[in-house]
């Protein structure tokens, strides 16, 4: 079944590893691209939250509500608590009609403890 690949892959990626560190420009910069830099990337009148995501200085500066990204820290880094919310507070919210899939979400995870290079 199509809809079960996801998952699966999600699944042998958090349980067994993937070759090699994951990198911004191959790995991180295409998830970014379609579900956050519209509102947390280079155009400022797009920009919300005072968030910008695509420059690491900035997405390492602490907000009002948590440090967007802590290297090292997934549990502590905004963007994994907001993406992994089963709340109001999810992110990208459903008004933006973009979504994460648990393989694109456990990338931002392991990205994010390996460092957060960009």
């Amino acid at each position: 079944n199509p809809g079960d690949i996801e998952p699966i892959i999600a699944y042998l990626v958090k349980n067994l590893g993937a070759s090699g560190p994951v990198s911004f420009n191959r790995d991180i910069r295409p998830i970014m691209s379609r579900t956050c830099f519209s509102c947390h990337g280079p155009d400022v009148s797009s920009r919300m939250a005072d968030m910008r995501l695509d420059l690491r200085d900035e997405a390492l500066k602490p907000k009002a509500r948590g440090t967007p990204i802590v290297p090292g820290d997934p549990d502590q880094s905004e963007i994994i608590q907001r993406i992994f919310a089963t709340d109001a507070r999810v992110m990208p919210p459903a008004s933006a009609n973009r979504t994460l899939t648990p393989t694109e979400k456990e990338t931002l995870r392991r990205w994010i403890a390996e460092g957060a290079r960009y």
